[in-house]
């Protein structure tokens, strides 16, 4: 299991790293840290980082709805991005 959404990107003002926080209980948790090879390469993959967890949420209900509605849609690469984001 993850560590829960939301996740928030904090800049560090000693070096420009760009962390990945996630508020716990009140408190910040590392996710992680990028260090910067470009600024706009590193925001870029710093923002979707921090989408992670909603991503993975809407991926996890738009499957559920299809399979509500009876979709016939396959799910062969919304099961693998699902299974690569929770390891599974």
């Amino acid at each position: 299991m993850h560590t829960p959404g939301p996740w928030e990107i904090i800049i560090s003002p000693d070096d420009g790293h760009r962390h990945i926080l996630a508020v716990v209980q009140g408190s910040h948790k590392n996710v992680c840290a990028l260090s910067v090879r470009s600024i706009r390469e590193t925001d870029a993959n710093a923002h979707l980082i921090a989408a992670a967890p909603e991503l993975l949420e809407a991926c996890e209900e738009i499957k559920e709805w299809l399979m509500y509605i009876g979709s016939k849609v396959t799910f062969v690469h919304l099961d693998a991005a699902i299974a690569k984001a929770t390891g599974i």
